[in-house]
């Protein structure tokens, strides 16, 4: 993959650098070391996609992307982190999420709410004139857990 995005190499670099900094392991903080050198250069090899995928979830979840590098930074991680591993995760979750919300489409909406599953977790409710879809929302994803007709 290339990186063709000066600023965003610039911001990766400094990110990936903080980041290694807390790997105690030495073999682990080497590949992130050649990931620092490959973004760097603006080649990301396939293998160090999912290292790569690490420090993005990491550096957009916190919101420092944005605070130190700003909003066009932050939209290029974002875009950049789809085509990671773990972005790959998270869009098809959300394709399986709004399949089940495509069956809703039509329907007549009655109520929505939200309740606490745990610290973090949630259910989504979507009550309708003809049944009922129950979500979870949680730090993984958005997950269809059952869908009621009436």
């Amino acid at each position: 993959m290339l990186l063709e995005n000066e600023a965003l190499q610039a911001a990766l670099c400094q990110e990936i650098n903080a980041y290694a900094q807390h790997i105690p392991d030495q073999n682990m903080r080497q590949v992130f070391t050649d990931l620092y050198f490959a973004v760097q250069r603006g080649e990301i090899a396939e293998e160090q996609l999912e290292p790569l995928g690490h420090v993005l979830a990491m550096c957009l979840e916190t919101g420092r992307v944005r605070r130190l590098y700003g909003p066009h930074i932050e939209m290029l991680a974002e875009r950049l982190f789809t085509q990671t591993p773990q972005g790959q995760r998270v869009l098809a979750v959300l394709h399986q999420a709004n399949q089940a919300l495509s069956a809703l489409a039509g329907q007549t909406l009655e109520a929505i709410d939200f309740s606490l599953k745990g610290p973090g977790s949630f259910y989504l409710s979507i009550h309708t004139d003809r049944g009922q879809l129950r979500l979870l929302l949680n730090r993984g994803g958005v997950f269809p857990l059952d869908l009621q007709t009436v």
